[in-house]
């Protein structure tokens, strides 16, 4: 056969290279249309090489026009007929296909730095927009469990925002072992005022990020870590009695200690307006060899 159905010859096409990108559409599509016949190649995952044409075809589109976005809506593309268009989609879907699943990784962290993180910092649907509810509704059938599933680790990895009730696409196991708790609960859960996670946050003690809306509302996130690492150091904090025995000074010198800073409070009237005074032990412990030290020289 040396013409095309569209009568041009082809042995006077000149031909052209294709990158890995297109090599792997082409390898998944050959494969969904010729399934007996399929060979083994680095290019096929069996999840995504599981998929029907039509399917895979779906898939294709979404990842292509949301790594090549033409316009504020990605899905809405004009001349989808377009050999150029097509080429340009083709290629976009490849680089998330060619290295599955981190291609998948860097398109999703595209789409979210295209949101608007400080406005919908709390709100998924709003970093991911449609790409989001296309996830759970136009790919919710089974055969896209892996697509979800990927979605959701990578949540679990990266995702710095709250995770709550209302996210009820998503599994309930990825909502509990979500790695950021919003303020409140670090609040509970550290048995404090949600007012003093802001100086926690502040000083380094927790690890988390805030943000005050326009009207001057609060929130943000705590990482669990931090909040189950600093309980632990908790239970090993000191009231100022017990920081002056040890230290072995006066109400008077301990107070004088406070405010040059020798004497670090992590709660205290000053601090988060908590009424009692509260101090690290190890902290007090090293403060009080410095000071014998001093004594002695």
């Amino acid at each position: 056969m040396v013409e095309c159905d569209c009568a041009q010859s082809l042995a006077e096409a000149q031909p052209e290279s294709a990158g890995d990108a297109l090599v792997a559409v082409g390898a998944y599509l050959s494969a969904a249309m010729n399934p007996e016949n399929a060979t083994t190649s680095a290019y096929l995952q069996s999840d995504i090489r599981a998929l029907s044409l039509i399917d895979l075809l779906a898939l294709c589109a979404q990842f292509g026009a949301y790594f090549s976005p033409q316009g504020p809506k990605p899905t809405k593309m004009a001349r989808l007929d377009d050999v150029s268009v097509a080429t340009c989609v083709a290629n976009g879907a490849g680089q998330v296909l060619v290295d599955w699943p981190r291609g998948f990784h860097r398109l999703l962290r595209d789409i979210g730095h295209r949101g608007a993180p400080d406005d919908a910092f709390s709100r998924m649907s709003a970093r991911f927009g449609y790409f989001y509810t296309a996830l759970y509704r136009r790919f919710g059938a089974h055969p896209f469990d892996f697509l979800r599933s990927e979605f959701e680790a990578f949540v679990g990895r990266e995702w710095m925002g709250q995770l709550t009730e209302r996210n009820s696409r998503m599994s309930l196991a990825t909502r509990r072992e979500h790695a950021w708790v919003p303020l409140t609960a670090a609040a509970r859960l550290l048995r404090i005022r949600r007012e003093s996670i802001r100086a926690l946050i502040e000083d380094g003690s927790l690890e988390g990020q805030m943000r005050v809306s326009p009207a001057g509302r609060t929130w943000g996130t705590v990482s669990k870590r931090s909040v189950d690492a600093l309980r632990e150091s908790m239970g090993q904090w000191m009231t100022l009695t017990q920081a002056r025995q040890v230290l072995r000074i006066s109400r008077k010198r301990a107070y004088v200690l406070l405010r040059s800073g020798d004497l670090r409070a992590v709660r205290g009237p000053t601090v988060d307006g908590s009424p009692v005074w509260r101090f690290v032990a190890r902290e007090v412990v090293a403060l009080s060899a410095a000071l014998q030290e001093s004594v002695h020289d």
